[in-house]
């Protein structure tokens, strides 16, 4: 989510009102969120497996990461929407934007997979699946309730692929959310709300084998409670109305307090429901509240410390750091740590001294060499903001 307006200026009540730079900023902090998440609870890293295995409590702040992507993505992408932007136009904005990244990071998996001999990042031995590497490359796999398919690849592409058929929609779903009358937008929102959050209570009726040992979930109940597309889009649909409904004025301000404990609360509730409620659509109202609290404080000028140059800067590299992360630890995993893993401090002193320094510049090489140059040179010059 970046413009071509200079930094200096970003504070200017125009930009503020036009840009949300908030929005970039909190971007960040969700894509550490599961860089972090992926790093302490990946498969054989620390010694203990008792500690292994309770980092697994973290997961939630990784997955209600992913659900404030997806609704920001909604609500910015409606924010700055325009009636005359002809479909087309807008659809190849998105491809510039989100392939060429997805398509680095896809050669670097399947190179990682060809050198270690093994099925997958997670370091599941046995033959790669071409069929479903090019699902992943075509970012149709997450359609495919197959653990050959979940797992092809660069495992963050899955939500890459929800967010391409959300862009296919969009057209759609944009003149739709325009049509629906100021005073019935905050009914339809606690609609899809309600959606969102049924799509886990479904998704318990689903039974069958499970993904791998360390997510006791049967695949089917986290491919439909997690990674369909379809059972996503409720939160994308939500971001569009959110968008709608601040514009409007109909959006009543809420203190930023009450948004972030709204997050943290959800995530503890989740934590005492079925594991797969703290997979995804669950959090759809809390990061409905953030992402719209966050767009308010923007357009009053309410003090916000995402809105600093450092946080933009980081923001505008979330994308690059969310897809490129998972290959580097899975590289660093092989390369540095031993098969039965490392003492506790020593990993811990690894991940973040080590694995984390370098994932973070890996992103920022991407960003800067791949990410930006393509999309100047690739996307319409009139075009000057990029979700």
């Amino acid at each position: 989510m970046s413009t071509t307006t200079p930094q200096s200026e970003v504070h200017s009540p125009e930009v503020i009102h036009d840009r949300l730079p908030s929005l970039t900023g909190v971007r960040f902090f969700a894509a550490l969120a599961v860089v972090v998440v992926h790093l302490v609870s990946t498969q054989a890293i620390f010694a203990n497996t008792a500690l292994q295995k309770a980092f697994g409590a973290t997961i939630p702040f990784a997955t209600s990461a992913v659900s404030i992507f997806f609704v920001l993505s909604g609500f910015v992408l409606t924010w700055s929407a325009r009636s005359s932007d002809a479909p087309a136009r807008f659809l190849r904005r998105r491809f510039v934007k989100i392939f060429p990244n997805h398509l680095v990071t896809w050669a670097l998996a399947v190179l990682f997979i060809l050198l270690f001999g093994t099925a997958h990042l997670i370091g599941t031995s046995g033959a790669i699946r071409w069929d479903a590497t090019l699902a992943n490359l075509f970012l149709v796999h997450v359609w495919v309730p197959d653990p050959s398919y979940i797992s092809s690849a660069n495992a963050p592409a899955w939500s890459l692929a929800c967010e391409a058929f959300f862009y296919l929609l969009f057209p759609l779903l944009f003149v739709a959310v325009r049509r629906i009358s100021r005073e019935r937008l905050r009914r339809w929102a606690v609609v899809t709300t309600l959606v969102s959050l049924s799509v886990p209570c479904f998704a318990l009726l689903l039974t069958g084998s499970h993904l791998a040992p360390e997510l006791p979930i049967p695949t089917l109940q986290l491919w439909f409670g997690y990674l369909f597309p379809l059972t996503r889009l409720p939160e994308f649909l939500l971001g569009m109305l959110l968008a709608r409904i601040v514009r409007e004025g109909v959006w009543r301000p809420t203190r930023m307090r009450w948004a972030v404990l709204a997050l943290f609360g959800s995530i503890v509730v989740s934590l005492t429901l079925p594991p797969i409620f703290f997979f995804g659509p669950f959090y759809a109202a809390a990061a409905g509240l953030l992402v719209a609290t966050l767009a308010t404080r923007d357009i009053t000028g309410a003090p916000s410390r995402l809105r600093g140059r450092a946080m933009i800067f980081l923001g505008d590299r979330s994308y690059a750091l969310y897809m490129s992360h998972f290959v580097v630890i899975a590289f660093a995993r092989h390369l540095f740590f031993p098969a039965g893993g490392l003492s506790t401090v020593q990993a811990l002193l690894a991940l973040f001294l080590v694995v984390l320094p370098i994932a973070l510049v890996a992103s920022f090489l991407l960003y800067a060499g791949v990410e930006r140059p393509l999309y100047r040179r690739f996307a319409n010059p009139q075009d000057k903001v990029a979700v």
